[in-house]
């Protein structure tokens, strides 16, 4: 597999965003209260696109990656504090190959809720500098009280080594569904 196919996996490990708040039977305003607790990933998908230069040569890559075997959870603590724990499969695939690598957690730090969006700071950034420096926006796309939370989110992030001769551009759009 190619080394700058990594960079969607490396950049973007979870990354969440969404919005929607109808319940079975009308409207309902969704809280902070609603996100505390323990929320299982079952799915965390992907389209993206790596644009750039990798060891002095052009790259514009598109693809798409998704986890498997996920038994990755992430608990929002009543005191902002956010933690995830738990392995899953991450599988990334471009037009010419595919590859899976197993991956652990995806970070810990403090979160908060406003409006129709989560934000979570402290989320691996696996690019080479430990964190993200700014929290991830995550919209809510879907919701049921107590079971359900859709989260929809979008990168946009270029990362640079001159050492090496890499600048690459990495765009995606995550999809993510976690459950009770």
């Amino acid at each position: 597999m190619s080394k700058y196919l990594l960079f969607p996996l490396i950049v973007g490990t979870l990354l969440f965003s969404g919005c929607g708040k109808e319940e079975e039977e009308g409207e309902y305003v969704i809280t902070e209260a609603d996100m505390v607790g323990t929320w299982n990933v079952d799915v965390f998908e992907s389209t993206y696109n790596v644009s750039g230069i990798f060891l002095g040569s052009d790259v514009d890559d598109d693809g798409t990656s998704s986890i498997s075997n996920s038994a990755l959870r992430v608990q929002l603590l009543e005191d902002g504090s956010w933690i995830s724990s738990g392995d899953y499969s991450l599988t990334v695939t471009t037009e010419s190959e595919s590859e899976t690598t197993e991956q652990v957690g995806i970070g810990e730090g403090n979160w908060s809720f406003r409006r129709d969006t989560l934000f979570l700071d402290g989320m691996i950034n696996h690019g080479g500098n430990g964190r993200f420096e700014t929290p991830q926006e995550c919209t809510i796309t879907s919701f049921t009280k107590d079971r359900e939370l859709g989260l929809k989110t979008r990168i946009d992030q270029t990362d640079s080594n001159a050492d090496y001769g890499i600048t690459l551009r990495t765009r995606a759009d995550w999809n993510i569904l976690l459950v009770r």
